[in-house]
């Protein structure tokens, strides 16, 4: 039997084996200090994944797409720091095969092996314009709403020109929606204009169809309150039984914007149009 006290040569033996072999203070276990994470990548741009591992050298790391093994081509490769470099994303190539995909590293060396969190990669995209702004009309005073609708990825961002400048957003009048929908309040001459919008990402940005902005002025005349226009300002067709005040006429209402039949309730002869009611009509 070994005399009490044998054991601790053999211990202190056993450390400085490993403080000489520079294992001592060092996990043997592997672990990421940078994985890959998911990301929209740019067409016919460059793509670089990273991964990032420490643990006891020799560390091999190798990269998977969908769980299959990417061999370092002139496409991909893996940089000496670990990282992934795609040198050209393409959505679709021409064998059909796409850069889009789930992506992860594998980390292995003496003691074990770990794997990263799986990294979704998407291409960057923008559609064409499901709505564009219409052309609009507004008394003045009144709101006038243009929207503009288009989808892509990432989230395009659109922003509003007007006569081909960018809309002052700081003009309080002026206000940016959801959906692409800008709204102006309180609507003044100087407001009037050819409006359009800008959708813009990473991938594009694109322009929609302009529309234009008409102000109108308020009617202001309180001996028509029905809309009627002005002798001077309408197209009227007389009947020639309106001489005896049994007959009809036509005239053109704004509010309507259409032929009105009208009745004879007052009649004018100045310009030899006369000035009458309208007899169907719609009120603002």
């Amino acid at each position: 039997m070994a005399p009490p006290g044998s054991a601790l040569p053999a211990c202190l033996l056993g450390l400085l084996l490993l403080v000489c072999r520079g294992d001592f203070g060092r996990s043997s276990e592997l672990a990421f200090v940078v994985e890959p994470s998911d990301d929209i990548a740019v067409q016919e741009q460059p793509l670089i994944l990273y991964c990032q591992v420490e643990g006891i050298q020799p560390i091999t790391i190798t990269w998977r797409k969908n769980g299959v093994m990417i061999v370092d081509s002139e496409n991909a490769f893996m940089l000496a720091n670990g990282s992934l470099y795609v040198s050209r994303f393409q959505r679709v190539r021409g064998d059909g095969s796409s850069d889009e995909g789930e992506y992860d590293c594998m980390a292995q060396n003496h003691y074990g092996l770990v794997v990263s969190r799986k990294a979704k990669i998407q291409a960057a995209t923008m559609s064409d314009f499901h709505i564009h702004p219409q052309n609009a009309v507004v008394e003045e005073g009144g709101v006038a709403r243009f929207q503009c609708q288009i989808h892509g990825l990432p989230e395009p961002v659109i922003l509003w020109h007007k006569n081909s400048m960018p809309v002052n957003t700081d003009n309080e009048r002026y206000t940016l929606l959801p959906k692409g929908v800008l709204q102006i309040t309180g609507l003044r001459a100087e407001d009037s204009g050819i409006f359009h919008c800008v959708a813009t990402n990473i991938a594009n940005v694109k322009f929609s169809r302009e529309a234009r902005l008409t102000v109108s002025g308020k009617w202001q005349g309180n001996d028509n309150p029905m809309g009627c226009s002005h002798q001077r300002s309408i197209t009227s067709q007389k009947d020639p039984q309106q001489e005896s005040g049994t007959g009809t006429s036509i005239a053109l209402c704004p509010r309507t914007g259409l032929l009105e039949q009208m009745t004879p309730s007052r009649l004018l002869t100045e310009t030899g149009l006369g000035i009458v009611d309208c007899m169907n009509y719609f009120m603002a």
